[in-house]
């Protein structure tokens, strides 16, 4: 019979590295509702990558002050909307986020290429025609190392009556644009008040070829669609 450890098997200041044999403890050492306090720990420095088994998997719940998945995506969502306001109301092209980016479409720099779409520089959009398919092309921007998964952010306005995930699609590519992960996107609401502008967003794991270099794609077809804005980030 295995015996889990938990908070109470601990004194506080008991535990100190020396006492622990290095690569020894897992995740199953533990048990779900461990919670071992950080008062329990009579530690000298800080606990490094060196002191935690590479098969140990311990999950965010047994971690207390680590932000959760969901935490983390309201974060990003957050932030990404923050930035593309600004950008509204400064006039700024894209601009770089910690392993992403957003991009207002202020101007056409963060564009690779575009075909069947229109852009209107007065209202910083591009748009399909109705019954035309168009596509956009995003620059590539490098991630550190090749990542799992991305999340995305689409601002979006109706035209004629398009359905997401149909009319207009998102999707992402981690080797430079030559395979691409498509993204099912969820509506948002408005970006502001009641009419015009969606938030449209999506959290996806990566189907498509490894790679670091990450590149999005915008296609729109049937009904017209104007394309205000995408943020994507990855990890």
């Amino acid at each position: 019979m295995t015996t889990r450890l938990t908070n109470a098997n601990f004194a506080d200041g008991t535990i100190e590295s020396g006492s622990v044999k290095l690569n020894t403890l897992s995740n199953d050492d533990f048990a779900a509702n461990a919670a071992i306090t950080k008062s329990k720990f009579n530690l000298s420095g800080s606990i490094t990558d060196a002191d935690i088994t590479s098969a140990a998997g311990i999950p965010v719940s047994k971690c207390n002050g680590i932000a959760a998945e969901a935490e983390v995506d309201r974060l990003f969502y957050a932030v990404a909307a923050q930035n593309f306001k600004r950008s509204q109301n400064e006039g700024l092209s894209k601009q770089a986020l910690v392993d992403g980016f957003v991009d207002q479409y202020e101007d056409e720099t963060g564009v690779s290429s575009s075909t069947g779409m229109t852009y209107n520089s007065t209202d910083d959009y591009y748009n399909n025609a109705s019954g035309v398919s168009g596509t956009i092309i995003g620059n590539s921007y490098s991630a550190e190392s090749a990542p799992s998964k991305f999340r995305v952010i689409l601002w979006q306005e109706d035209v004629g009556s398009p359905t997401a995930n149909t009319d207009f699609i998102v999707s992402v590519s981690r080797d430079g644009g030559s395979t691409f992960t498509t993204a099912t996107l969820t509506d948002g609401g408005y970006f502001t008040g009641a009419s015009g502008m969606k938030i449209w967003s999506a959290k996806q794991t990566f189907s498509s070829t490894s790679g670091s270099s990450i590149v999005y794609k915008i296609e729109c077809a049937n009904q017209e669609s104007r394309i205000h804005g995408v943020s994507v980030q990855w990890a």
